[in-house]
């Protein structure tokens, strides 16, 4: 679902947006999959991938009618489905804590915007650094 469905959406929406010249895409990826791995994640870091590769040929494709397409790639962000061993990695990102949902959000609305006229193709990663560092321990 977390391709197919990205998919469906952006197949209904685009020619709207080519004839009109205008648009902006912003897909919901993960770092899990286009940055990062999890040992029992490999469907939803296949799925995660494969919507960046969606985003980036979409890009090219749609790039000369004035559409931009993006992806946001969220780490540890705290949400009610949020694991109890999720808030806990959270702990261990650079910045001592677990995202905000709005914190993900600012970086969608900045990609929906005209000042971002000029990304396209990109995963935006939002973790807090954490896909950064090697040591995941905090000092």
């Amino acid at each position: 679902m977390n391709l197919s469905s990205a998919f469906l959406v952006t197949r209904a929406v685009l020619p709207g947006m080519v004839a009109r010249n205008y648009g902006r895409i912003v897909q919901m990826s993960s770092v899990t999959g286009p940055v990062a791995g999890i040992a029992g994640s490999g469907v939803y870091a296949a799925a995660k991938a494969g919507l960046l590769g969606l985003t980036r040929v979409l890009a090219i494709e749609a790039g000369p009618h004035n559409v931009t397409v993006n992806c946001i790639g969220p780490g540890w962000i705290e949400t009610d489905s949020s694991s109890p061993l999720e808030l806990v990695a959270g702990k261990y990102t650079p910045v001592g804590r677990s995202g905000k949902p709005d914190e993900v959000g600012h970086v969608a609305v900045f990609l929906a915007s005209e000042e971002a006229s000029y990304v396209t193709g990109q995963l935006i990663v939002v973790d807090a650094g954490n896909t950064i560092q090697e040591y995941k321990v905090q000092t």
